[in-house]
């Protein structure tokens, strides 16, 4: 074979033969199958990630779940139930502080009339606490002693013999009575009267005090002619500091003598955050003459704010009550002295005791 046949075997051989160029159409074709493959591939890659850290997630952290439970007494229908845990009377209230001294006293058009905040105990002296207010709008001052008079069976007005008993050290008192215009001054008449006698003398009609000579009608003060009295000077009590709380009593209008008086407090924090209770407070529940201390029950570490919550309380009346209507009271103490006082404007509920 010459070298001519063999070039011209090479050159007609398929074997060695190029792929032919693409037309254009063809071209674009083909570039749009590769970009629609290559975003098919890319959503199936996003999707199979995400079902993977969905995967993950549940696996790791299990299915949702709620919070831990609220205490239910942080529902308004809820209720902290009473524990019986007495407490002592605090040592000390914070109050305010002494307000500037008057320099001018009191003058008869300055005093409302007077009542009795009496505490009877059960034997030894009476002790009555006259209450009188500075109804001006001016500042006053009420000092010294005073003396307590009334009128006989035969109409006689008399004024009674007494002894001085003077200044009391008393947590939070001011001698002399240092009174802001509405502010309240006291004095204490101490009545104590002979234990044998069977015929008591009878009580003096329209008692009245008198106060640096100006004489101040007292309706409930009870004065024997028969007892002898010793009369304090006069006083005026700081005000206590209250706690952000307001609290109000939901209690039964009688109570048998004999049997647990049970009731409830409702209490809101007025603050616009949550208000801790530590030291828990202690509380003063009082039925008429009776008064008790307690520890409320801490469950809850604080209290949310704005929102009622509920406590339970219980009081066991005597069954020698007398048979009357009196007034259920309520006051918390907090840890920094402040208190929060149940029905501020009344004092408390009545509630009526029976047999």
């Amino acid at each position: 074979m010459t070298t001519e046949e063999i070039v011209r075997r090479v050159l007609t051989d398929d074997h060695h033969a190029l792929s032919p160029w693409p037309d254009p159409v063809g071209r674009v074709r083909a570039g749009i199958r590769r970009r629609r493959r290559r975003r098919l591939g890319a959503a199936v890659v996003a999707c199979s990630v995400v079902a993977v850290l969905v995967a993950v997630s549940f696996a790791v952290s299990g299915p949702p779940v709620a919070g831990p439970p609220r205490p239910p007494a942080e529902s308004a229908d809820a209720v902290i139930p009473w524990v019986d845990r007495p407490a002592t009377r605090p040592t000390s209230f914070a109050r305010l502080e002494p307000g500037p001294q008057p320099d001018r006293p009191c003058e008869d058009a300055d005093l409302s009339k007077g009542w009795v905040e009496a505490v009877r105990p059960s034997s030894g002296p009476w002790v009555q606490t006259v209450v009188v207010r500075n109804q001006s709008e001016t500042a006053c001052a009420l000092s010294g002693s005073a003396q307590v008079r009334g009128q006989t069976l035969s109409g006689a007005r008399i004024t009674m013999a007494a002894a001085s008993s003077g200044p009391v050290p008393m947590e939070g008192a001011d001698y002399p009575a240092r009174l802001r215009s509405m502010a309240l001054a006291r004095v204490d008449v101490t009545m104590t009267c002979p234990s044998d006698t069977r015929a008591p003398a009878p009580e003096l009609t329209e008692p009245s005090i008198v106060a640096a000579g100006i004489e101040i009608e007292v309706e409930a003060l009870s004065v024997r002619p028969d007892c002898t009295l010793a009369i304090g000077n006069w006083y005026s009590l700081r005000p206590l500091l209250n706690a952000p709380l307001f609290v109000t009593i939901e209690a039964p209008e009688q109570v048998r003598r004999g049997q647990t008086l049970t009731y409830e407090v409702v209490v809101i924090n007025t603050l616009d955050r949550p208000l801790g209770l530590d030291p828990c407070p202690v509380y003063q529940q009082r039925l008429g003459d009776r008064a008790e201390w307690y520890r409320l029950n801490c469950v809850l570490p604080r209290l949310p704010d704005h929102q009622p919550i509920r406590f339970q309380m219980r009081m066991r009346v005597p069954a020698d009550a007398p048979v009357e209507q009196v007034r259920l009271s309520w006051m918390a103490v907090t840890g920094d002295g402040r208190v929060a006082t149940a029905n501020m404007d009344t004092g408390g509920v009545p509630v009526a005791i029976t047999d």
